[in-house]
């Protein structure tokens, strides 16, 4: 190992043992994750998934880097992968050839195939004995066992960290907050988009319609966002529309 990958490393642990700053962003936090393992491993692209506390289903919260494909392997991986049985199990999955894979995994073997990958490998974001989340890698050649366990343990300094930043909180609360880095990455901006196109109105406008319907029904944000996307929810862009 170069002494500059040393100490790029060393710079990554301490990064990510840094959580108490009050300027702290939880997202920015997971997109360092894969940007570190992308850069400093033999990983080719890395993508961090995280639950939501109303369900089992993974959703992405940091990816790296991006391509055409993205969008399908994500969708794919969240479905069936390497990476929902590390979550499922809180056990490392080790590198899958993925010209192997048959089954209900072929999806998302073929999207990530087609997006230039060939292996691929999962690290469960664990958190005592459960999995909030896990780290999706995939590899262009079979990685040596030290950079998975690298990865391993930059995984693990992240959930330390976080620990260590929400440690006078209990760990419902840390769950509250992997689940708003989570939506507040994406999940408004999607309903933002849906409700455009639906209503034939500018995005700014979808948005004051979201805000409107949330401030009407007493609900957040978020909560609204979820039901334009998922319950097929359709707010007005005023009080007088039909």
């Amino acid at each position: 190992m170069s002494t500059d990958r040393e100490q790029r490393l060393a710079e990554t642990f301490i990064l990510l043992s840094d959580t108490l700053s009050d300027d702290f962003d939880l997202v920015e936090f997971f997109q360092t994750l894969t940007d570190r393992c992308v850069e400093l491993l033999d990983i080719a692209g890395a993508v961090l998934f995280l639950t939501r506390p109303s369900d089992d289903f993974l959703h992405p919260c940091a990816w790296t880097p991006v391509s055409p494909h993205t969008a399908d392997l994500l969708f794919t991986a969240a479905t069936d992968s390497p990476m929902t049985r590390a979550h499922h199990t809180a056990e490392t999955v080790l590198a899958v050839d993925l010209a192997r894979v048959s089954g209900p995994q072929s999806d998302f073997a073929h999207e990530a195939r087609r997006a230039g990958y060939t292996l691929a490998a999962a690290l469960p974001l664990r958190l005592r004995e459960r999995a909030p989340g896990a780290l999706l890698t995939l590899h262009t050649s079979a990685p040596a066992g030290k950079e998975l366990s690298l990865a391993r343990a930059l995984t693990d300094q992240a959930v330390v960290g976080l620990v260590h930043r929400y440690r006078f909180e209990a760990e419902t609360t840390l769950n509250s907050q992997l689940y708003t880095a989570l939506h507040s990455r994406v999940l408004i901006e999607q309903a933002k988009g849906v409700l455009s196109v639906h209503l034939h109105c500018s995005m700014p406008e979808a948005f004051e319609a979201i805000r409107r319907h949330a401030r009407s029904s007493r609900r957040p944000l978020t909560d609204v966002a979820a039901d334009v996307i998922d319950r097929g929810l359709r707010p007005r862009r005023n009080f007088t529309d039909a």
